[in-house]
């Protein structure tokens, strides 16, 4: 069995956690697998999307593509996995509205257009579903039901067949995480993991941070990234991101933290944050939106937090209490290796990926667009 995934880039975190991670595997059972970034030019796009052809299935990662480019590849493969992990049906949380109908469009072509379509989380599944037509799609976030099925109107002309979707989370693959240590020292630091984009979410937890760096000299905050935030009461350690350090640099955190936004945007998110503390056995208090709900069992593996007075006291409570980090950090490490990790998904996306090859060829897997 033969494959073409196409990725966005091979330095995306999407790409490496969704794709690259699991191809290992795939080559040890058996299955040849070609990774490719989405040509740029249009000779390279012309080429490599029709090139499709030579495979028994195409796995496309959350890339959008224009409507004759994605004719153009629904058109040569044989087979059509969409692959995707944020709520690219909508824009970004930094901007004021978060509607498109342009994204809104496209991702409904390329859904429609797929064979199977692989959903990080269950709010991204009930976007698929509302395009698929399996059922109502609930509001959420402000987002009216009147937008969301005017915005959901297919106009690319494909026909909708009734297509499986499937939640497929991101996963970690938890042997490469060292398991937590404490420094020992009484200090504790608090860490966060990302991107320049989502430093932002940090930022908002600013009040919590300063009021905690002004009554607590014991504690410090340990950011991983590629930009770095000041604050005027709480030393920071600015730790530029290396794929060849995190999982150590997440490993030497006491108290992982993920906030966000309580947005559509943010419900797309796929949790990855928490995921990599539990691997290395860090409790974590994080924003109850969306996969994060999910991820935390509430004074079991960490804290929900939503106002500022919650934040202050799930992290003064993992502060003050070394055992208790300790205890929930090794029952969070226990329920990731059950539940989210890569050695637990592996086997399901080679069966996922072998059934689909197997089923018979879809009634418009030659539709136009």
């Amino acid at each position: 069995m033969q494959g073409l995934f196409l990725v966005q880039s091979f330095r995306s975190a999407s790409s490496r956690y969704r794709v690259l991670q699991y191809l290992p595997y795939l080559r040890e059972r058996g299955l040849s697998c070609d990774v490719e970034e989405v040509a740029r030019t249009l000779r390279g796009r012309w080429r490599q999307l029709g090139g499709a052809a030579e495979y028994d299935f195409v796995f496309l990662q959350r890339k959008l593509l224009p409507a004759f480019w994605l004719w153009r590849l629904r058109r040569a493969a044989r087979k059509l996995v969409f692959d995707f992990d944020d709520a690219i049906m909508f824009r970004s949380s930094s901007r004021s509205d978060p509607r498109s109908r342009g994204r809104m469009r496209a991702f409904s072509r390329t859904v429609r257009a797929a064979d199977r379509v692989l959903c990080g989380n269950r709010f991204l599944h009930e976007q698929c579903a509302a395009v698929m037509g399996e059922e109502p799609r609930r509001s959420t976030a402000g987002i009216s039901d009147e937008w969301s099925n005017a915005g959901l109107r297919f106009t690319g002309g494909l026909t909708p067949p009734a297509r499986r979707a499937v939640v497929v989370p991101t996963v970690v693959d938890a042997d490469r995480y060292p398991l937590h240590q404490s420094a020992g020292d009484g200090t504790v630091t608090l860490g966060w993991i990302g991107s320049r984009s989502t430093l932002r979410y940090l930022e908002a937890l600013r009040p919590v941070l300063e009021e905690l760096g002004r009554t607590r000299p014991n504690v410090r905050l340990k950011v991983v990234c590629d930009a770095f935030p000041r604050f005027t009461h709480l030393p920071v350690v600015r730790v530029p991101w290396s794929e060849a350090t995190e999982t150590a640099e997440v490993a030497s955190f006491d108290v992982g933290l993920m906030p966000l936004s309580a947005d559509v945007w943010s419900q797309g998110k796929c949790g990855l944050k928490i995921l990599q503390y539990q691997a290395a056995g860090v409790p974590c208090v994080a924003t109850p939106v969306g996969v994060n709900a999910e991820f935390i069992e509430s004074h079991a593996t960490g804290f929900p937090a939503r106002s500022a007075a919650e934040w202050l006291a799930a992290l003064g409570r993992l502060i003050d209490d070394p055992l208790a980090r300790r205890r929930m950090g090794r029952a969070a490490r226990t329920r990731l290796v059950e539940c989210w990790s890569l050695a637990a998904w592996q086997p399901r996306m080679l069966d996922l990926l072998q059934k689909l090859v197997q089923e018979s060829p879809a009634p418009s897997a030659s539709g136009a667009a």
